[in-house]
Order: C-alpha cells, then sequence, then structure tokens
C-alpha cells in the first residue's frame, strides 16, 4: 500500500502532458474506430452472405444425407423384401411342385374313375338291353306258362272225366266179374248139403270183409296224412305271406339307406375338402412361423450383437435360470419393458446406455435367488445388473418449465406399465430431450437435468458434450421393437396355428364319426340287401314246397278215392255174399241165371275192351299231362323265376346306383383335379408374380443404391463447398475477431467520436489519420499510461485495504475451527484409545492365560508453560495441538511377572501382541474379513491353540461377526476352520482345491515330520563339520 501511495504521487504529476496527448490520442482512435468500424461492417457483411450460403449448402447436405439414409433404409427394406420374396418363391417352387405331383396323382385317379363310370355304362347299358330281352322273353314265358297251364288245367279235366270214366268202368266189370265168378262158383260148386255152401259163403264174406277193413285202415292212415300234409300246406301258405312281406319291407328298408349313405359320403366330401383347405393354412402358417422365427432369430442376434459378451452370457443365463426355477417376480430386461416413439430410440439409447439390459425384478430377495444361481454355474454366467423395485426411489420430479417445448422429460415420453416406473425413473428421470444442441446447452446449466438432442447429442450438468456419428443400422430400440413386432406376429401366427390345429382335430373325429357311420350304414345296407335276397329265396323255396305238398295232396286224395271204391267193392260183396246165406243149396243154374251168366260174358268182354281203351286213354292224357306239368316245373317256370330274378335285379337299381356313385367320385375326382389345377395355377401365377416382383425389386434396388451414390455424392460436393465457406468464414471471423480486438484496444470514446467521422471516406480518414500521428510525435516522451495507471493503482489500493480486512476476519475464524477441531480431534483419540486399551487387555488375558497387558498414551509436555493459561478465543496454533500426545506404548506380562516393552519381547510375543491389537482394533471397528498369512509360525503351541480358539470366537461373535482367511502350516488353526484349501505345485502351475479336515492334518502332520528329519540332519551336519574341523586343526603325531 505504501508503495502505491508513492506510485500515485509521481503520476499525478504527469497527468497535464497527458491531458494533452489524451486530445490528440482520442481523435486518432475516433478516426481509427470510424475505419475499423467500416471494415467491420463490411467483414460482419460477408460473414452474413458466407452464414447465408453455408446454411444453404448445411441445408443441401443435410437434405442429401436425409435422402441419401432413406434410400439407404429403403434398401435394407428392398434387400429383406427380396429375401422374403426369395424364401416365397423357394417355398412356393417347393409347393408347386408337390402340387403339381398332386394333380398328377388326380390326373390318374380323375382318368381312372371316368374309365371305371365308363365301364359300369357299358355294362348298365348291356344290362339294360338285356333287361330288355329278358322282359320281352319274360312276357312270351308268361303267355306261353298260361297257354300250357290252360292246356295243363284242360288235360286236367279230361283226365280227371277219363279215371272217372275207368272208375266207372272197373267198377261195373268188378260187379260183373264178381257176379260172373259167383255163378261160376255156383255152377260148378258141388256143395254136399246147405251148411257146406254157408260156411263156403261165410268164408268169402269174412274174406271180402277183411280186405274191406284193411282198405278202411288204408284210407284212413291217408286221410291222417292228408290233414298233416294240409296243415303243413297251410303254414308253408303262411310262411310264404310273412316271407314275401319281410322281403318287401327290406326291400323298401335299402333306398332310405341308400339315401343316408350318399348324405354321409356328401358331408365326409365336404369335410374332407375342409381339411385340405385347413392342411394348406396349417402349411402356409407353418412356412411363416418358420420364416418369422428365422427373421426373430436375426434381429435377437442384431441385439445381442450390439451389447458385450459379458452382458449376452448374463442376459441368457438369468432368463434360463427364470425359466428353468419358475422364478416369479421378475419382470425381465429394461428394453424389453419400455417402448417411445422411433424419433426417439437415438436419444433414449444414448441417456441409457448399456443400462438398456439392467434387469427389472420386484425385490432384493428375486435377485438374491437369481444371483445365487448364477453363481453355481460352472460355465461363465457373464455380468448381470438387477434392479429391485422395492429399493428404487419412486419420488416425482420437478422439471424446468421455462423452455416451453423445447426441452420436455424424456420421461414423459416413454411408455411403460406403472408398476416398473422406479427402475425407468431411474434411468430416464433426469433426463431432458431437446431441440437442438443450444437448448440442451442451456438446460444443462441452469438445472441439474443431462440433455440430449433427437440426433443423440448429449450435455452433461458438469459440463462435457458428447455425440457424433450413430449407425441407425445398429439401433438397440430399433431392434427391440421389430423383436417385439416379430415375437407379435409370431404369437398370433402360432394362435392361428393352434386354432387351426383344434379345429383339424375336431375335423379329424367328425371325419372319423362320419366315416364310422357310414361302414355302419354300409353294413346295414349289405345286411338290408342279403337279408332281402334270403328273405326272396325263402319265399321262392316256400313256394316250391306248397307246390309239392299240392302235388302230394293231389296224389294222395287219388289213393284215398281207390281205396274208398275198394271198401266199398268189399262191402258190396260182402253184402251179396250175405243175402245168399240161408238160401236152398241148387245143384245147377236156372235159367235165369244162365241167360244172366251169358249176358255177363258178353258183358265183361265188352267192359274190358272198354276199360282197354278207357285205360290207354288215360294213360295219353296222363303222359301229355306229365310232359306239360314237366316242361312248367323243369323249364318254364325255372327259367320265369330266373328272368324274373334279372328284372327284379335291374328295377333294384344296384347297378344303377352303382353306376351313380361312380358318377359321383368321377365328379368328386373331376372337381378335385380342377381345383388342383387352379392351385396349381394360383401357384404359378404366384411363382411368376414374384419372379416379376423380385426383378422389379432389384431394379429399385440398383435404382436406389446409383441414388444413394449420387446423393452420397452431392452430400460430399456439398460438404467440400462448406468446408470452403467454413474456411472463409474462420478467415472472416478471425478477421472481425481481430477489427473488434483493435476496436476494443482502442478504449472508451466520447459518443461524438464516431459521428464526426462517420459519413467521411475511408481516403480522407486515413489522411487525417496520417496527419494526427504526425502530431501524436512529439509526445512520444510522454508517459502514456500514466492516467490509466493512476486509476489502476487507485483501484488496486483500494481492493488491497479490502482484502487485507477480510483476511484478518477469516483468519480469526479459521483459528476458532482450528481450535474446535483439535479439540474433537483429542476427544474421539481418548474415546478410540480407551475402547482398545479395553479389548487389548481383555483379549491378551484370553490370548495368554495368566498374563496381562496395556496399552498406556504417551504425552509431551508443553514448551511453554504459559500457554495453558491462555483462553480459547487465543487461537493455538495447530503444531501445538498435534504435539499433545507422542505415541502408544505397549507393556505386557506373560505369567512372569515382570512387565516388558517391545522391544525386549521375542518374535512369538511380538506376534501376540500385534494380533491383540488387531482383534481389539476389530472390535472397535469391525470389518466384513480379514486376511492373515501364516500368523502362527512363530507362535509356540499353546499360543495357536488360544489363537485359533480366539478366531472360532470370533467367527461366531452374534454382535460382530467376521471371515478370516488364513494361510497356516500347524494343525491348530485346521481343527477350528469351517472350510480348507490345499494349494499344490506341479509342471509349473499351482492348483488350489478344497480338501478335507482330516487329509489336511495328514498333510501337516507329514510336513512336520519332514520338517523335523530336516533340522535333525541339518544338526548331525553341523556336528561332522565341527568334529571335522577340530580334527583337521589338532597337532599330528607320525610314528616313523
Amino acid at each position: 500500500v505504501d508503495q502505491l501511495d508513492e506510485k500515485l504521487a509521481e503520476l499525478d504529476a504527469e497527468r497535464e502532458e497527458l491531458h494533452k496527448y489524451q486530445q490528440l490520442d482520442k481523435q486518432r482512435r475516433g478516426i481509427e474506430y470510424a475505419l475499423h468500424d467500416k471494415e467491420l461492417t463490411e467483414t460482419r457483411k460477408k460473414l452474413e452472405e458466407i452464414e447465408t450460403k453455408r446454411a444453404e449448402a448445411s441445408k443441401s447436405v443435410g437434405q442429401c444425407q436425409d435422402e441419401a439414409k432413406e434410400a439407404e433404409e429403403r434398401i435394407r427394406e428392398i434387400q429383406e423384401e427380396i429375401r422374403t420374396v426369395k424364401a416365397s418363391l423357394k417355398e412356393g417352387s417347393s409347393s408347386l411342385s408337390n402340387q403339381k405331383a398332386k394333380t398328377q396323382q388326380l390326373l390318374e385317379s380323375k382318368t381312372k374313375a371316368s374309365m371305371d363310370l365308363k365301364d359300369a355304362e357299358d355294362r348298365i347299358k348291356s344290362e339294360t338291353t338285356s333287361r330288355s330281352a329278358a322282359e320281352q322273353e319274360l312276357q312270351g314265358l308268361q303267355t306261353e306258362i298260361e297257354h300250357k297251364e290252360a292246356e295243363l288245367k284242360e288235360l286236367k279235366a279230361q283226365l280227371a272225366q277219363k279215371e272217372s270214366l275207368e272208375q266207372k268202368l272197373e267198377n261195373e266189370l268188378s260187379e260183373c266179374n264178381s257176379r260172373q265168378q259167383f255163378l261160376f262158383g255156383k255152377q260148378g260148386q258141388n256143395f254136399s248139403s246147405k251148411s257146406e255152401k254157408d260156411k263156403w259163403v261165410k268164408a268169402k264174406i269174412s274174406e271180402a270183409q277183411q280186405a274191406a277193413k284193411k282198405d278202411s285202415k288204408v284210407l284212413m292212415r291217408i286221410n291222417a296224412e292228408m290233414e298233416q300234409v294240409n296243415r303243413q300246406l297251410q303254414d308253408a301258405e303262411e310262411e310264404m305271406l310273412r316271407t314275401s312281406a319281410s322281403a318287401s319291407d327290406q326291400s323298401a328298408e335299402v333306398p332310405a339307406l341308400e339315401q343316408q349313405l350318399k348324405d354321409f359320403k356328401s358331408k365326409a366330401g365336404t369335410l374332407n375338402n375342409r381339411r385340405k383347405e385347413l392342411w394348406r393354412d396349417e402349411t402356409a402358417l407353418d412356412s411363416k412361423c418358420a420364416q418369422l422365427r428365422d427373421e426373430l432369430d436375426k434381429k435377437e442376434r442384431q441385439l445381442h450383437g450390439a451389447v458385450n459378451f459379458d452382458t449376452n452370457m448374463g442376459l441368457k443365463n438369468v432368463k434360463r435360470i427364470v425359466d428353468e426355477n419358475k422364478i416369479a417376480g421378475v419382470h425381465g430386461p429394461l428394453i424389453e419393458l419400455i417402448q417411445c416413439d422411433p424419433k426417439l430410440h437415438r436419444a433414449v439409447e444414448v441417456a441409457a446406455g448399456n443400462r438398456l439390459f439392467n434387469y427389472v425384478v420386484d425385490s432384493e430377495e428375486v435377485a438374491a435367488t437369481i444371483l445365487k444361481h448364477m453363481k453355481g454355474l460352472k460355465n461363465k454366467s457373464g455380468r448381470i445388473t438387477i434392479m429391485p423395485l422395492a429399493n428404487l426411489s419412486s419420488q416425482e420430479m420437478r422439471y424446468p418449465t421455462e423452455f416451453g417445448k423445447d426441452a420436455i422429460p424424456m420421461l414423459k415420453k416413454i411408455e411403460f406399465d406403472a408398476t416398473i416406473k422406479p427402475a425407468v425413473q431411474q434411468i430416464f428421470g433426469k433426463v431432458m430431450i431437446c431441440r437442438d444442441l443450444e437448448v440442451a446447452s442451456q438446460v444443462a446449466r441452469s438445472s441439474q437435468f443431462d440433455s440430449i438432442t433427437l440426433d443423440g447429442d448429449r450435455v452433461d450438468t458438469r459440463g462435457p458434450i458428447t455425440g457424433g456419428y450413430h449407425d441407425d443400422r445398429y439401433s438397440k430400440m430399433d431392434a427391440m421393437k421389430a423383436i417385439k413386432g416379430l415375437i407379435e406376429q409370431l404369437g398370433k401366427s402360432r394362435a392361428d396355428r393352434q386354432n387351426i390345429a383344434e379345429e383339424l382335430v375336431a375335423l379329424d373325429q367328425e371325419i372319423t364319426q362320419c366315416l364310422s357311420n357310414q361302414k355302419q350304414l354300409e353294413a346295414r345296407l349289405q345286411h338290408a340287401r342279403a337279408n332281402a335276397d334270403t328273405w326272396r329265396a325263402d319265399e321262392r323255396a316256400h313256394k316250391k314246397f306248397v307246390s309239392n305238398q299240392k302235388k302230394q295232396l293231389e296224389t294222395m286224395s287219388k289213393e284215398a278215392a281207390d281205396c274208398q271204391r275198394r271198401m266199398e267193392e268189399q262191402e258190396a260183396r260182402a253184402a251179396k255174399l250175405q243175402a245168399e246165406l240161408g238160401e236152398e243149396l241148387q245143384s245147377h243154374l236156372s235159367a235165369e241165371e244162365e241167360a244172366e251168366l251169358t249176358d255177363l260174358n258178353s258183358r265183361v268182354l265188352r267192359l274190358k275192351e272198354r276199360l282197354v281203351q278207357a285205360q290207354g286213354a288215360k294213360a295219353q292224357s296222363e303222359l301229355a299231362a306229365q310232359e306239360l306239368d314237366d316242361l312248367l316245373t323243369g323249364n318254364l317256370h325255372p327259367r320265369q323265376q330266373e328272368l324274373q330274378e334279372l328284372v327284379d335285379k335291374a328295377a333294384a337299381g344296384t347297378d344303377q346306383r352303382a353306376v351313380q356313385q361312380l358318377r359321383e367320385e368321377a365328379a368328386e375326382a373331376e372337381s378335385a383335379f380342377k381345383e388342383a389345377k387352379e392351385i396349381e395355377g394360383g401357384l404359378e401365377a404366384e411363382a411368376a408374380e414374384l419372379k416379376q416382383k423380385s426383378q422389379e425389386l432389384k431394379k429399385e434396388l440398383e435404382r436406389l443404391k446409383a441414388s444413394k451414390e449420387s446423393l452420397e455424392e452431392g452430400a460430399r460436393e456439398q460438404e467440400r463447398q462448406l468446408d470452403s465457406l467454413l474456411s472463409r468464414r474462420t478467415q472472416l471471423a478471425q478477421r472481425r475477431d481481430d477489427v473488434s480486438k483493435r476496436i476494443r484496444e482502442l478504449g472508451s470514446l466520447p459518443a461524438d467520436a464516431f459521428e464526426v467521422y462517420k459519413g467521411k471516406p475511408a481516403k480522407e480518414l486515413h489522411k487525417l489519420l496520417k496527419k494526427v500521428s504526425e502530431d501524436l510525435k512529439q509526445f512520444s516522451h510522454v508517459n502514456k499510461k500514466a492516467l490509466e495507471q493512476y486509476v489502476t493503482f487507485t483501484e488496486q489500493r483500494e481492493d488491497l485495504l479490502k482484502r487485507q480486512r477480510e483476511l484478518q476476519n477469516a483468519e480469526g475464524k479459521i483459528k476458532e475451527l482450528v481450535y474446535a477441531l483439535d479439540v474433537r480431534k483429542d476427544e474421539a483419540i481418548e474415546r478410540t484409545f480407551k475402547g482398545v486399551a479395553k479389548h487389548f487387555r481383555e483379549i491378551f488375558s484370553e490370548l495368554a492365560p495368566g498374563g496381562r497387558g496395556e496399552l498406556v498414551m504417551q504425552k509431551r509436555l508443553p514448551s511453554d508453560a504459559n500457554r495453558e493459561n491462555e483462553p480459547p478465543h487465543s487461537h493455538r496454533e495447530e503444531t501445538e495441538s498435534q504435539e499433545k500426545y507422542s505415541g502408544v506404548k505397549v507393556r505386557v506380562s506373560f505369567g512372569m511377572g515382570d512387565v516388558q516393552t517391545m522391544q525386549q519381547l521375542s518374535g512369538g510375543q511380538k506376534t501376540m501382541v500385534a494380533l491383540t491389537l488387531i482383534f481389539a482394533i476389530q472390535r472397535c471397528d469391525p470389518a466384513p474379513f480379514y486376511l492373515f498369512d501364516e500368523i502362527d509360525a512363530a507362535l509356540d503351541s499353546q499360543y495357536r491353540t488360544t489363537v485359533a480358539r480366539m478366531l472360532e470366537k470370533q467367527v461366531e461373535d452374534g454382535r460382530n461377526p467376521a471371515q478370516f482367511i488364513v494361510t497356516t502350516f500347524h494343525p491348530q488353526l485346521v481343527q477350528v476352520s469351517e472350510k480348507i484349501y490345499g494349494v499344490s505345485h506341479s509342471n509349473r502351475i499351482s492348483r488350489v482345491d478344497v480338501i478335507t479336515r482330516d487329509d489336511a492334518l495328514a498333510f501337516l502332520a507329514s510336513e512336520e515330520v519332514q520338517r523335523t528329519a530336516a533340522r535333525q540332519e541339518e544338526a548331525l551336519v553341523e556336528q561332522f563339520e565341527e568334529g571335522e574341523e577340530a580334527f583337521l586343526g589338532a597337532p599330528m603325531e607320525v610314528d616313523t
């Protein structure tokens, strides 16, 4: 300050001369200001022009880059479309090949069905012709049968008349023969008496009666048989009627069954067509799912390629662990849980970075479960960051509002579920999306929020600005959006595929049921037709049986009539003989009897002749009737039945139904072939369309590539122009800055200085400047900065005085703070020392039973006794407070009565003291774990045991548990260890393996034996060497 006062006095003397100089200098600076202002105005104008050109060029570059980017994006889309078209074309070629094979197969089926139909129609045509011929033949045969039956009926009537005539003649002949025989017998009988005659008559009567009785029995038997035959005939006729009705019923059931069978076949065909459609849809969906799956795998590989290997492995392992163990409360990676406008993807990725792959879970327990499983993985588990929602804050943020729509909180532009809001807020809560870098810089400076532009340029609150080029081809958010879209499409396709599969299962069941019903109906139809045929056969058998029975009954009727006639003849004979009983015996015939006998002889002859004629005529009639009957039963009736069956079969329409079925099959084959042909045509058209589309896409791709190259070349040309403009702008800006600097160097000017020289041209200003400069040369010896120095030094003096006052005030505050801190430090030291000393005494007595130890604080006496009487406001210096304590002294006794210092202790005792101090500090300020390297190497066995117990006790301490990792070669610590590792060395490779306590103790025992043997061997070597030295050093006596 004193120096400044002296300098100010000197400068005051130079101010008068300086005033004149300042007047000229002010004029010079005014002129220079006018010149510089003109140059600055011209430079700024040029800068504005260049800035305008640069803005236009930058805009053009941006447009070219945007168009090139759009072209590149379109190229990727077209390349993807080309890949899709190629896959579709490949799939379509395979489908077309399969469809052609199917069409060929259907063509063969159609041809076979047409040929079968033609054969059947030819067969039906032939059968129709045969049926017409059969009907005509049957009609003629029926007429012939009617004529033959009429003729047979007439023959039977004539035969009956002839049989009646024969019977009549036989009866007359029998009566005549009987009378003739009687007369002959009477004429030739020579009875001696009447009684002898009566006896002979009675014998004849008895013979006649016996014959009549025999014929009566035969007649009774024949009548009984006829009654039985009549009953059988009646039953047969009833059975024939029932059989005919059953055959009619069965025949009537066949058309209904055939119609039902036709309906079921039609339904089965409809269901089969629907199933074929579903099969095609299923195949198309399988192909689509495979294509989506490939695309999804590609996008997932792209996403996984955007992160490092460890994070990728971590994501895969966590997903596998969660799926295998069914862990609840896991939401997934953050990138899968959020979405936003594609325009914000770059900003979101820049804001979050790799935190997009943080795993969001509900609580710490879920996170611990996942990490526990990951630790158990044998292979590399990877790296993962887990965000428990329960531990994250969800406090609402207060965002700046003064920037309006130019700065928007990123959190408000991200869509997510409310349950994961803490996780999203943790990462995006302090980020603002800004319109441009200028706004981002303002937001970062004026608030505690990081700012990011849509282009990915970031301004942190700490000041750094990061950004640059971002390749959108490797965008994580774009890849995740595509993955979500593909997953949604894949899920929909799989759902459709599942629906089709379920519908196919239902269709298969329905088709199976329909086919089962069809088989049942076919069996019923076959059974009905077989029953109808069986009933018709039974009907024919019953008709034949009835006809045979009628013939048998007719024969039996004739036999009964013959028997009845013979019986009546015998009865008449017996009656005549009975009339002769009691008549008188005559030796010769009377005249009447002679005449009667003569008449009987001639009559018998005539009757025999007539009988022979009648029998001949009867035989001829019987032969003719038999021939007609044989013709009817053996030829005409079987032929009629055969023709009738043929006509009935044709009328039943069995072959027609078969032909109709073949027609339907042929129609189905034709329809299937047409449908297959249409599908084939559609596939060919689709393949042609895909090929055309592929060619068009390739042309479009080439065009876009050429357009992209042209745009990139245009952008590069614009960038070269922009660089040239930027270089020119830099030069002009440097020139502007230089002019502005020169203007600033001119200092302050009066308000009218610029107005005086404003309108003058530059040439005149240069002349004026030259004249003023010549005038200023007269004042070259003047201290040009006297006034400024005077003012500056005056301001400096005021500043120094102000700073002196401030420093004096600060010194007092600092000394008060130092004193307060010294007091707190001393209190903390004493408090800590007391705790450590207390634990030291307790632990030493545990480690060395019977011993005692203590810590003693060493203090220094103050160098100036008067300082003790100074009050607190005297602010003792820091060095004085630091000299209050000089150190800590250890005093221990190991049960021998004398207290020893550290310098008096052995190595093992010093180790015990060090361990005691460590354990004492651990109890005051616990640590989670301790690493000891052979702390028991210098200890005796008893102290190793106490140290081991102390470690075991400390591990199990409920208040301050700790973990100890110890290396040792002694069994005491091994006995109390929970897990033991053995370190081995082989072939320059060290291995660490978990071993059991018994193996460790056995190893230590063997090591102890080896060490003992080594020590003994060393002792023997030392003794031998000492003896050898004694021998070599002793005088030798030689006996010569």
